[in-house]
């Protein structure tokens, strides 16, 4: 009788690993869109539009890109986070999942919990650009020009509360801290609605990794100045949650308000 149950209970183990790797195979049964929190044309777009020319072979369906501006890429992010979750709606994310939160805007979701984060694609590192004939020829010497006559340092970015603006205003309380590295980049990832199946994740994990290192889309990218990344959707999840923490500190420690 014992090793009747023991078979029996290896065959229920089997029938559920088997069911669970069909469930891979079966995705996509349709068209998948990304969605491009932004209007066409721009870094964002770009990035997403390479991504699903290369996707469609690989999946045998064609894979699309919907643009979604607006709302500081609020719009989009909520059509994809109350998507169905089966893998088919995807989301081109950036930055924004975490800055949104670090500012306090008023979101219709949870950008930690309402997605499944897949795998980050690039990054797109922050700069210090200088007069050419500023004393300072590196950055551990301009840190230090800043430390000695901070009242005399402007820099200009963007707009509020975006993250080069962030990333201004974190080089400040680095510095005044004394620390001469900082380390920081625009980034973007695919993410989905919370809840889509394992098996699908970790097939479209494989899949993105897999173009992200294809040598031509890696050159292309590189030449638009991204820097290629590819990550496990546990790692793209923890670096979410850190980017959100930083942000929060820099947001609060200036007292930096912006408008839902």
């Amino acid at each position: 009788m014992v090793k009747r149950r023991s078979v029996l209970a290896g065959g229920a183990g089997w029938t559920i690993v088997a069911a669970s790797a069909v469930r891979a195979q079966a995705w996509p049964s349709q068209p998948v869109k990304i969605v491009v929190p932004y209007i066409p044309g721009g870094a964002t777009d770009t990035a997403g539009r390479m991504i699903a020319e290369k996707l469609t072979p690989l999946v045998g369906q064609q894979v699309i890109v919907e643009n979604k501006g607006g709302g500081n890429t609020i719009i989009g992010m909520e059509l994809v986070a109350k998507s169905k979750p089966d893998g088919h709606t995807l989301l081109l994310g950036t930055t924004t999942l975490a800055t949104n939160a670090a500012l306090g805007l008023k979101q219709p979701y949870d950008p930690l919990k309402d997605f499944q984060p897949i795998s980050t694609v690039v990054d797109i590192p922050d700069f210090i650009a200088l007069n050419k004939d500023h004393p300072a020829k590196d950055y551990k010497a301009f840190a230090d020009w800043v430390n000695k006559q901070p009242e005399k340092v402007r820099f200009a970015t963007s707009g509020l509360g975006n993250q080069p603006h962030l990333w201004g205003e974190l080089f400040k309380t680095v510095v005044e801290l004394g620390m001469s590295d900082l380390v920081s980049a625009v980034f973007f990832g695919i993410v989905a609605p919370a809840g889509v199946p394992r098996p699908v994740v970790d097939r479209l994990n494989g899949l993105l990794r897999q173009i992200i290192k294809d040598p031509e889309v890696e050159k292309k990218f590189i030449e638009m100045g991204y820097v290629t990344t590819g990550s496990t959707p546990e790692a793209y999840a923890a670096k979410l949650k850190f980017e959100t923490e930083r942000w929060t500190k820099v947001v609060k420690d200036n007292g930096i308000k912006v408008e839902s």
